[in-house]
């Protein structure tokens, strides 16, 4: 039992992980230059459209009457007495549109495993409550399904005119049934895995049970698309490139898998018509893109990523769907879709975001964000293609891919240059604005570390600097100076195909920032050192209008882009929403933010008084998984000695990261931990920021996605809140739908 509780824990975490998000850092020594306050600033208006039902219901940490029935629950099962509304759609993350219906799949549980991977904080700590988080590592079980995971992720469609908010379910759309089976029992036996028996040694069927995020979608023709994604083993004998996962599973780096399943939306009675398999490391937008000749087509990327513990080495490619609205997995080159990128596109990391633009000259093209490239080294780079063909890129004339701007251009830390990423990117007025993403630790932070610390003949390991973070005071240093927070750039559109990096206007950024410089003379025999050193950005530019994150610490990405009423709106993602829930309480001793669970010693994995009948398997588990020294280093534990609040913060990246945005927001703590909605007038005027506070709800810390519906713009937010709680600052769980409604001009 003990065995298996420990697999499925890994399991969980490691679909968790395919989640990968972001992060980025800016310096208080940073020159900024002083732009005016207009009188009458902008203001926005908008109107809450509607948000994800509770799946679940919560009575408190490892209790065992918590219970997850996410059909039950999103189709009007009353909450059980005593217990809390469980909101664990929590990011409005896969979105799509059909005619009059907005799709939307989710993410799920995303601030119960964030902390975890991108901000080093200990695993043991990420099993705890507040008044507006549960995060319970494993369990319960889902009616209906035997395996305790994280909570799954979930489908679901609004209709703007009815105003309805349907879960797709085993009895909401006809065929639910096989597409329940399908989304949320995806075992490992189902892709061909296999394993060996722990006892017999035998070959057998894995049954393992994987578990979707629905990191994109798309729709065309009726047909609507949405794309879970996960991560499985590798096996020595499978091709993912080609949809084929099977063979007995290997130690080490996994592969993503990715399940697109399909639904005929052409008319008034919703049908689940089936999913084609995909094998990239992660999936982002996909579009549907007129052609110069009048047509129509639909567009995705896959590509090549490792922040959800992949191997990083899937092929990065652009896919057009050739099917039909009556068969669409048949036909092209892949479960009717059509590769249209040429090979040299597998040298660039995934995909972030793509838009169509017309240059100078009257040819359409694609501009695209890419991620850096995890085992090629490519820097994250922005994209462009040659001119389009009238009937749209094909198989036959593929889009080659050239890069405009890369961050190495930007980021005087060479290392931290290929441990970024570019995130949406927009065409407002005669420019394309584009704007970063940095995944927190596991960007500069943990490259600088495997870069300096893999002990190689040709890179012997520097021990100054693997043991920097042993040390509470060095180890803060650390964590500060290679975090990033996002930047946002611009270039004129004429300026792109001159491949000229100083022709991008640094818009907000650093024009200074910190670059590790090592030295270790005596290789192997060297304890070596080094030093952080304060350097102008690359491109030789102070921002025009402020520095990086807009001066939040914690706005890491550059979440999604909507140009709308002659503007252009930035939704950014809040990085650090959840940790004031988390430390506060110790800091600050707030009494309307408790975490229950570090300020009482006995309920800390290890201790003896927690194996109790509530939750002592997942404890053990735990205990196993802190245990094995071949786990990385995020799961390790703090000190078992410590008291509940030191055991908390004691030399914690997370910690740190706190600690920089509280006294960044001092004058309004609210806006510490809100996602910040950034908005253009005009091309030759700052930003303004019109919302800090995440639509009066402290629990949104960004804005995932926007779809339109007759002119009508709506923005989907993401939230670290999923217990369904009023309290003084008005937090209410789970993702949102607002609907714009106007300005103050």
């Amino acid at each position: 039992m003990m065995t298996m509780m420990k697999k499925l824990l890994a399991v969980s975490i490691t679909t968790a992980l395919t989640l990968g998000m972001t992060a980025c850092s800016s310096d208080d020594e940073t020159e900024t230059i002083e732009v005016p306050v207009p009188a009458a600033p902008l203001e926005l208006s908008w109107e809450r459209e509607f948000t994800a039902p509770a799946d679940g219901a919560w009575y408190g940490l490892n209790d065992d009457r918590n219970e997850l029935d996410y059909a039950g629950f999103s189709e009007g099962r009353p909450q059980p007495a005593g217990a809390q509304p469980w909101k664990n759609a929590q990011y409005a993350l896969g979105t799509t549109t059909n005619e009059s219906q907005i799709w939307y799949g989710t993410a799920a549980g995303v601030w119960c495993y964030w902390p975890m991977i991108s901000m080093a904080m200990p695993m043991n700590l990420m099993n705890y409550e507040t008044e507006r988080q549960a995060c319970h590592l494993m369990g319960p079980k889902p009616v209906g399904i035997e395996d305790a995971t994280m909570p799954d992720a979930q489908v679901y469609m609004y209709d703007v005119n009815t105003q309805k908010n349907l879960h797709i379910g085993p009895d909401t759309v006809e065929n639910g049934a096989q597409f329940w089976t399908d989304m949320m029992n995806v075992r490992g036996a189902d892709i061909g895995l296999q394993t060996y028996d722990t006892e017999t040694g035998d070959i057998v069927d894995d049954n393992t049970r994987y578990t979707l995020t629905f990191r994109a979608a798309g729709s065309h023709k009726g047909i609507v698309f949405m794309v879970g994604s996960t991560a499985v083993p590798q096996t020595e004998t499978g091709n993912p490139a080609e949809g084929d996962f099977s063979g007995v599973i290997t130690e080490g780096a996994k592969v993503g898998y990715n399940r697109v399943l399909a639904f005929d939306a052409r008319t008034a009675e919703l049908k689940y018509v089936g999913y084609a398999e995909f094998g990239y490391d992660t999936v982002r937008r996909w579009k549907e893109v007129s052609h110069p000749d009048g047509s129509e087509a639909l567009y995705w990327f896959g590509g090549a990523d490792q922040s959800g513990g992949q191997a990083g080495q899937s092929a990065s490619q652009m896919l057009r769907w050739v099917g039909s609205p009556d068969a669409p997995f048949e036909g092209g080159e892949r479960n009717g879709f059509d590769i249209v990128s040429d090979a040299d596109f597998n040298n660039y990391g995934a995909v972030g975001d793509f838009t169509p633009f017309t240059d100078e000259e009257g040819n359409q093209r694609f501009v695209s964000s890419a991620w850096y490239h995890p085992t090629k080294h490519t820097p994250a780079s922005m994209l462009f293609t040659n001119p389009m063909p009238a009937a749209g890129y094909t198989k036959e004339n593929q889009a080659h891919f050239e890069p405009f701007f890369q961050m190495s251009n930007f980021d005087p830390d060479p290392i931290g240059a290929v441990a970024a990423k570019f995130g949406a990117n927009a065409v407002y007025g005669d420019y394309l604005y584009f704007g970063s993403y940095h995944q927190g630790t596991t960007g500069e932070y943990s490259h600088i570390l495997g870069e300096f610390c893999t002990g190689t003949v040709e890179q012997p390991s520097v021990p100054a600097v693997c043991n920097a973070t042993a040390e509470e005071a060095s180890h803060e240093e650390f964590m500060m100076k290679t975090w990033r927070s996002s930047q946002l750039f611009r270039i004129k559109l004429n300026d792109i195909e001159l491949n000229a990096d100083a022709q991008a206007d640094l818009l907000y950024g650093n024009e200074k920032d910190w670059r590790i410089d090592v030295t270790n003379p005596a290789g192997m025999d060297s304890n070596g050192s080094y030093e952080f050193v304060l350097e102008d950005n690359l491109l030789g530019k102070k921002p025009l209008y402020g520095k990086s994150g807009y001066g939040h610490e914690g706005l890491v990405y550059t979440w999604t882009m909507a140009v709308h009423d002659e503007k252009l709106i930035i939704g950014t993602w809040n990085a650090t929403a959840g940790l004031f829930d988390m430390f506060d309480p110790i800091e600050h001793k707030n009494p309307d933010s408790h975490n229950y669970i570090v300020m009482d010693d006995t309920n800390q994995p290890g201790d003896a008084t927690v194996y109790k009948t509530d939750g002592s398997e997942l404890h053990k588990a735990i205990d196993e998984m802190l245990a094995d020294g071949g786990l990385p280093p995020f799961l390790n534990p703090l000190p078992e000695t410590s008291p509940g609040d030191v055991r908390a913060y004691a030399n914690n990246p997370a910690y740190f990261l706190y600690k920089a945005v509280r006294d960044q927001n001092q004058d309004d703590l609210l806006a510490g931990h809100g996602g910040w909605l950034v908005v253009f007038e005009n091309t030759d005027s700052p930003a303004t920021i019109v919302d800090k506070h995440g639509f009066d709800n402290s629990c949104n810390n960004g804005v995932r996605n926007y779809v339109v519906i007759d002119e009508e713009l709506y923005l989907g937010t993401a939230s670290y809140c999923n217990i369904d709680k009023d309290v003084n600052d008005n937090a209410r769980a789970g993702l949102e739908f607002y609907k714009y409604t106007g300005d103050n001009r």
